[in-house]
């Protein structure tokens, strides 16, 4: 129907506003299509749960509200100003704040009555928008303005990101924010600017807190999860998307959330279990990583697979990117295991070790000798540390 532009979890459904116009509704628990809704005639930006109704702004330059039980909308409002339209929503009070493409605010009652505008002075457009307490958190073209609910009047203004500010997150008691200028930042909620975050190599559109972890998605299609105390990389999600990733949500809230959807410009939805994968062990944990080839039985049986290694466990994907291990090992003081230094006969086999896990026996073979004596190494201190004599 079109690229997916923003997501909403509905109770067991998940919405999904698509550039077409088209609202496409799906079931969290079986995947499968439950309906879809064609009132917009064009890309639909935002999304926004508001008591049994959810309201959808579209470049069209409507906003429909539509009943959640049955999916019956009201008759599309029409947004004031000449090629204005909405581009996010906030839900504070009894009030529903909306961000607009030429820099304005419109204030909408709960029944969807425009109730009063606010025109920034200086602002060409808003991006993003994020309540808390008395206070709205506006992401501008480069600003990030504080407004008071109850006055309407800015507070603050925040000047460090130098592009379009796609999202505003609240992780703690700190406040995320990401821009298309690359970059993530982190401010404390008076406003006081704690970290910049940098690592993607285009514009980053999507921000999601889920328990431990900060995830964020970009225009160069790729998901990176962070590490929301320390503000450190954990690890890259990549290859699932073809284009930008632009929203990402959480099936559940923070550490009940068991699934993550993503949704992208491809026009596809991705969808991780939270809970099971090994790779969310916090990064302190993880002691080594990196390819290894594994061989199995003769010259044919070789695999070159990504080998995670943990202090209290060691896990192998099919590649760097895959979220479900292939095999896991759960190593501990009563674990038989041993690494044996031998240069196989193969010059293929050259930086080799043999590592044998309770009934699991791998030769893995390392592309040089330092990676070899890296790999020795680390298994060796990690035996260490559970006082194991075998290793």
């Amino acid at each position: 129907p079109g690229s997916v532009q923003c997501l909403l979890q509905v109770g067991h459904q998940m919405w999904c506003g698509c550039g077409d116009g088209t609202i496409i509704i799906w079931d969290v628990n079986t995947k499968q299509l439950v309906t879809s809704l064609k009132l917009h005639t064009d890309a639909i930006y935002a999304l926004k749960l508001v008591h049994s109704h959810v309201w959808s702004a579209s470049r069209d330059a409507t906003v429909v509200v539509w009943d959640k039980r049955d999916f019956r909308p009201t008759k599309p409002a029409k947004v004031p100003g000449r090629k204005d339209f909405i581009t996010c929503f906030v839900h504070v009070n009894n009030q529903i704040w909306s961000g607009t493409s030429q820099g304005n605010i419109k204030v909408w009652s709960i029944g969807g009555k425009l109730k009063k505008e606010l025109i920034p002075k200086g602002i060409a457009s808003i991006g993003s928008m994020f309540a808390h307490g008395q206070h709205v958190w506006v992401g501008t073209e480069k600003l990030l303005l504080i407004f008071d609910v109850q006055t309407c009047a800015v507070v603050a203004e925040l000047d460090s990101h130098t592009h379009m500010i796609h999202n505003i997150v609240l992780v703690d008691q700190h406040v995320w924010t990401c821009s298309s200028d690359k970059t993530l930042k982190v401010w404390s909620l008076d406003g006081d600017l704690i970290k910049t975050v940098e690592g993607h190599s285009g514009r980053v559109f999507s921000l999601l807190h889920v328990g431990d972890h900060v995830w964020s998605g970009s225009w160069d299609t790729s998901t990176f999860v962070w590490d929301k105390k320390t503000f450190k990389f954990l690890f890259e999600i990549k290859g699932h998307h073809k284009d930008t990733v632009s929203t990402i949500v959480a099936v559940g809230q923070g550490d009940l959330a068991a699934e993550v959807w993503s949704g992208s410009w491809d026009k596809t939805l991705c969808y991780y279990s939270y809970r099971s994968p090994p790779k969310f062990h916090l990064e302190s944990r993880i002691v080594m990583e990196g390819y290894l080839t594994k061989d199995g039985k003769g010259l044919k049986g070789k695999r070159r697979r990504y080998f995670v290694l943990y202090t209290d466990s060691i896990h192998y994907f099919e590649t760097s990117t895959d979220m479900e291990p292939q095999a896991s090992i759960q190593l501990n003081a009563n674990t038989h295991m041993t690494v044996s230094e031998e240069v196989l006969d193969h010059p293929a086999k050259r930086f080799s070790f043999c590592l044998t896990a309770g009934d699991m026996r791998y030769v893995l073979i390392c592309e040089t000798e330092t990676e070899f004596e890296q790999w020795v190494g680390a298994l060796k201190r990690v035996a260490a540390s559970w006082k194991n004599p075998e290793l």
